[in-house]
């Protein structure tokens, strides 16, 4: 299964960044984040295994699951949807 964004997200300018496995999607969008990106990025991956939920908790997701984070970040216009 191949990852893709659909017609209308790719046209406002939403990027993708598409693993099979990852240690978590949130840390990489952080580092994304920390290194400048301008948002609208969907880090997604099949597999997760070293991601966290609240209170620290661990949270995996194992393979031909879905696991997602959506980078955004304050600034610019603000429009109605």
């Amino acid at each position: 299964m191949a990852f893709r964004l659909a017609p209308t997200a790719a046209s406002e300018g939403f990027r993708l960044e598409a693993h099979d496995s990852v240690g978590s999607t949130n840390a990489l969008a952080l580092e994304h984040a920390r290194a400048g990106d301008p948002g609208r990025l969907w880090v997604v991956s099949k597999k997760q295994e070293s991601g966290r939920g609240r209170r620290g908790r661990a949270w995996a997701t194992p393979e031909g699951n879905l696991a997602a984070t959506l980078l955004l970040v304050p600034g610019g216009e603000l429009r109605l949807a």
